[in-house]
Formats: C-alpha cells, sequence, structure tokens
C-alpha cells in the first residue's frame, strides 16, 4: 500500500503515572483528543509485565525499574516503525525508534525524560551519546521532559536549563530548539516539555499546541508539514478476520475427522516432546 502524509502530528506528555486503569483511561481520552500519528510518553511508571495498548497503535517501551520512571512512544499502525536502543545513554530515560520514510530514508524519534538527579557532566554526556545516534539517520524528532528551565523563554533559570540551552546553541547547525510559548507545567507556571527536531524538519508551517491533561503536566502537540523527502513510508493497518460467518458446525466435523487420524495417547501423561509434536499436528489441521 502506498499512502503519503503531508502533515505529521506529534504529541508529548509525561503522564505522572498510567499505572491504574483509569489513569489509561485518561490517557486514551488524551489519544482521542490530540489524534496524533506518534506520542511520546515519560513517567509512566510501567514495568515490564504491565500491559498499555491502544487501538490503531502500535508501541514501544522502556520499563520502570528502580531506577528509571518508563518512557513510550506509540505509532499509528500505519506507520512502519521499530523500537532501537542509543548506545551511551545510561542516566537520561529514552525510548527511540527508527520511522521508515519514503526512499530508503528513516526518521529518529526519541521519547525523553530527564530526572532532577543527573548532573549536569551526566546530562551533557547522554545528550552527547543521543546526538550522536541521530547520525546514523536522515532526520530526527526529540522529545518529551526536560527538566529544564531558562529565562531564554521566560521561566526561572537553572543550570540544567542553561547547559541544555547552550547544548542546543553549540548545535544549532543540526538542531531546531522548540519551546512551547505556554507553560507545559501548570504548577509552576514552567516550560519543561520540549521537543529538539532537525533542521530539515523545521517549516514556516510549524506549530506547536499546548493543552490541559489528567496529569500535572499539559500535554504538547508539534505539527509539522513535511515536504516530500520526510514523508513516513506507509503501510496497511492491520487485517482483521470477520469470523461472524463461518460454518461452525462443518468445522468442527472436518475437526473431528482429522483428530481422529492423530495417535494421540489420552489414558497417561505426554512427555514435553510429545505434546510439542500433538500441538504442532494440531497447528498443521487447522491452518
Amino acid at each position: 500500500m502506498s499512502c503519503r502524509l503531508k502533515k505529521l502530528k506529534i504529541g508529548t506528555l509525561n503522564c505522572t503515572s498510567v499505572y491504574t486503569v483509569q489513569r489509561r483511561r485518561q490517557l486514551y481520552n488524551v489519544f482521542k483528543q490530540i489524534n496524533p500519528d506518534i506520542m511520546l510518553l515519560q513517567e509512566t511508571w510501567l514495568k515490564e509485565n504491565n500491559i498499555l495498548n491502544f487501538p490503531k497503535y502500535s508501541s514501544c517501551r522502556s520499563h520502570a525499574n528502580g531506577f528509571h520512571l518508563g518512557t513510550a512512544i506509540f505509532t499509528r499502525n500505519t506507520i512502519v516503525s521499530e523500537q532501537i536502543q542509543i548506545p551511551g545513554v545510561s542516566l537520561i530515560e529514552t525510548t527511540a525508534a527508527a520511522i521508515k520514510l519514503q526512499n530508503n530514508m528513516r526518521l529518529l524519534v526519541v521519547s525523553i525524560y530527564i530526572p532532577h538527579t543527573v548532573s549536569i557532566p551526566e546530562l551533557l554526556r547522554d545528550l552527547d551519546a543521543v546526538k550522536n545516534e541521530t547520525t546514523e539517520y536522515d532526520a530526527c524528532i526529540i522529545g518529551g521532559d526536560f527538566n529544564a528551565r531558562s529565562l531564554s523563554w521566560d521561566d526561572a533559570s537553572t543550570c540544567r536549563g542553561v547547559n541544555l540551552e547552550k547544548w542546543t546553541s553549540e548545535n544549532a547547525d543540526l538542531f531546531c530548539h522548540l519551546v512551547p510559548s505556554e507553560p507545559t507545567f501548570p504548577r509552576s507556571g514552567s516550560r519543561l516539555d520540549h521537543f529538539i527536531i532537525s533542521n530539515e524538519l523545521f517549516s514556516s508551517g510549524l506549530s506547536i499546541k499546548v493543552e490541559p491533561s489528567f496529569s500535572t503536566h499539559n500535554s504538547v502537540t508539534l505539527n509539522l508539514e513535511l515536504d516530500s523527502t520526510f514523508v513516513p513510508l506507509a503501510q496497511a493497518p492491520p487485517m482483521f478476520r470477520d469470523y461472524r460467518g463461518v460454518d461452525w458446525t462443518g468445522f468442527r466435523g472436518e475437526m473431528e475427522d482429522e483428530l481422529s487420524l492423530l495417535d494421540i495417547e489420552i489414558n497417561r501423561n505426554l512427555s514435553p516432546v510429545e505434546i510439542d509434536k500433538s500441538i504442532e499436528s494440531l497447528t498443521t489441521i487447522i491452518q
């Protein structure tokens, strides 16, 4: 299937936990409100055994543990993407995905969370590791909670904010640092949630929207207008089969006839090898 996206909508939200069913429903309402092509999440608080799925989206996650709070990326299931690991990043929390573009090009998308506990040398080291990874791609979008404040974006100044601003200025030949004009953390009136994108993705049609959410953070949506160079490669959404018209009585009859030919002993416990062979035979019959 070949279709082109002229616009790309990327959202980011520090969830401050979607551990409970109620919080996940609230997050899904944010998805329905924003209708993003890509959604970046931070502070999910979800461990590996916790499930978080939404209709029409594929996801990849970095799980919460004793050190990290959990990040995630959701992409429309019509977009071809796969999770990748960024070498050299240890204290900044990231989930990264490679998105296939037209003409065999690739877009790197990163959901990022910078904890308060990260020192400035550690921050700069991990940011450089992310920058090094971007060189393997044709463009990048980095978004999330940077926990950074600076007078440059009408906020109180912190060391983290000053150093983030310095880092983006030093790499201005590669990236454009996008800070919303409205607070993203209403409690303190701060702009903590930002985007950093490749200069190639910047256009006059770019816009940023901040909206209230169930979290202590507001959601931030970045709207990009893409030229044909950076259009994501699209795939057909997963197919769903409708079994309502199946002749189940006939199916059962065929299964009973086939099963009668299988040599499965039912008067004793089977070994693991025998069980595996029986399952393989049954699978072949069903297929």
